[in-house]
């Protein structure tokens, strides 16, 4: 009997979970971990199971959020637990609400980290930042999801939530005592995966591996990465690959003037966590792409980032195919270009044009001549870090180009940003580049038995 009491509480305690969820703690001035709450994972669509959060009574502590360059820490915050169920989970806040605050609508500002252990010290895994909107007498709701990604299934995170001390709203500057509720679900659609670490910086041999295709050898050489003046700090250099989403290109390169390896989840409010590559002015080919954007009368010191490789040509068609992206919108000086270096004539020309121009790739000529790029509304925004760029929804094409096969070129990808705001970046996704021999047809005109019972091998000398 004592047993089945027992069983009837805990299910009875189960049922309150999911009906009404879980209320936070107050981060404890001295970490504590034990008062972290769980918070239920989904395994479906949906946020059947949610946790509870407040932020009327919860400490406000110097605790960073390591993502990055350093943020305002000193916020309320609330500390959650979860146990991976798989990979990807989107993590959700949303039914805040608030008794001080007028009742109509407005929007609240959150950040938040992931961390493997109970040590916040140590960098977060995962850095978000993101507005949420409520509609504090009711229905209304437009909250963001965040998409909580490369997670290893059975590990136990810890999720440092925060919000501002007070809510500023007609000038009047109300205490934060929101009251909201938080959830893990699954995803309705798969992601585009980025692959950037120290060792692909340190090291770019992976890039003839993953990035450059032929059966012939020894057709790719001399291959160069470099951001900013060459210190390399972080890594902007990275692998990624479309994993069934409906992102606009298979598999390639990503070159960015910030950090791609950083696991950011949210667009506009995340690169609060980032920051660019130190300005130079050393890249001659950047400096003088600068200069020809029309109203540039003044070198400026830019955020670079630069991939180059020798080839020998196996056909006669160049083409590649690139996606570019920006983190913001007004106000950005950021720009691009694909040089192709004939290594015999020494005849170097940038072969990334605005398609039907002769205009260089820079985000306000690209809008001006595409004005359905510049709207924020049609940006598909795909995961991370992807979804903190605000990907463009075209794929672009380099400019028609015939080469001499076999003969020796290079080829330099650059990126730029003239940092306005430091935080500010530009990508570049780049198709993975192939050089094949074309087939060829053989067929043996009388003398029809020339060839019976014998192979031939025909080399051709590149």
């Amino acid at each position: 009997m004592r047993f089945k009491k027992i069983l009837y509480y805990t299910l009875f305690l189960s049922v309150l979970l999911v009906c009404f969820g879980v209320q936070a703690q107050s981060l404890d001035p001295d970490l504590n971990c034990e008062n972290a709450v769980e918070i239920p994972v989904n395994t479906g669509v949906d946020c059947v199971q949610y946790a509870r959060g407040s932020f009327e009574h919860a400490g406000m502590l110097p605790l960073g959020l390591t993502c990055g360059r350093a943020v305002d820490s000193r916020q309320k915050k609330n500390l959650f637990r979860f146990r991976a169920a798989a990979e990807t989970h989107l993590f959700r806040v949303f039914d805040a609400r608030s008794d001080v605050l007028p009742e109509t609508r407005t929007s609240f500002f959150f950040t938040g980290a992931v961390y493997t252990d109970c040590n916040f010290d140590s960098p977060a895994k995962i850095c978000f930042a993101f507005l949420n909107s409520e509609s504090i007498d009711g229905s209304a709701s437009n909250t963001e999801h965040m998409v909580l990604s490369e997670l290893v299934v059975g590990q136990e995170y810890y999720l440092v939530l925060g919000a501002d001390t007070v809510i500023r709203y007609n000038n009047i500057d109300y205490n934060n005592d929101l009251r909201f509720k938080v959830c893990l679900r699954a995803a309705e659609v798969p992601y585009v995966q980025i692959e950037a670490n120290d060792a692909m910086t340190e090291n770019v041999d992976w890039v003839e591996e993953k990035f450059l295709y032929s059966d012939c050898d020894n057709i790719f050489s001399n291959i160069r990465f470099q951001a900013g003046d060459g210190q390399n700090d972080f890594n902007s250099i990275g692998y990624f690959n479309k994993n069934n989403s409906t992102f606009l290109l298979e598999k390639g390169i990503a070159l960015s003037t910030t950090d791609l390896s950083m696991n950011l989840s949210a667009a506009n409010f995340s690169d609060r966590f980032q920051q660019n590559s130190p300005s130079w002015t050393g890249d001659a080919d950047l400096n003088a792409l600068q200069l020809e954007i029309p109203g540039q009368q003044q070198l400026q010191p830019s955020a670079t980032a630069v991939l180059e490789f020798d080839f020998i040509a196996l056909n006669e068609q160049l083409d590649i195919d690139y996606v570019f992206s920006w983190t913001g919108w007004i106000g950005e000086f950021q720009y691009l270009g694909i040089w192709l270096t004939d290594l015999t004539t020494q005849n170097k020309q940038n072969i990334a044009r605005v398609p039907g121009t002769n205009l260089p790739i820079h985000q306000e000529l690209v809008i001006d001549n595409y004005p359905e790029l510049g709207s924020p509304e049609i940006i598909p925004l795909w995961n991370n870090p992807l979804i903190y760029w605000m990907l463009n929804s075209k794929v672009f094409p380099t400019k028609p180009t015939v080469l001499t096969v076999g003969r020796k070129y290079r080829l330099k990808f650059g990126v730029g940003n003239i940092e306005r705001y430091a935080i500010r970046g530009i990508a570049m996704f780049i198709q993975d580049f192939e050089q094949q021999l074309n087939d060829v047809e053989l067929s043996i005109v009388d003398q029809a038995d020339l060839c019976t019972g014998k192979p031939w091998l025909i080399k051709a000398n590149t």
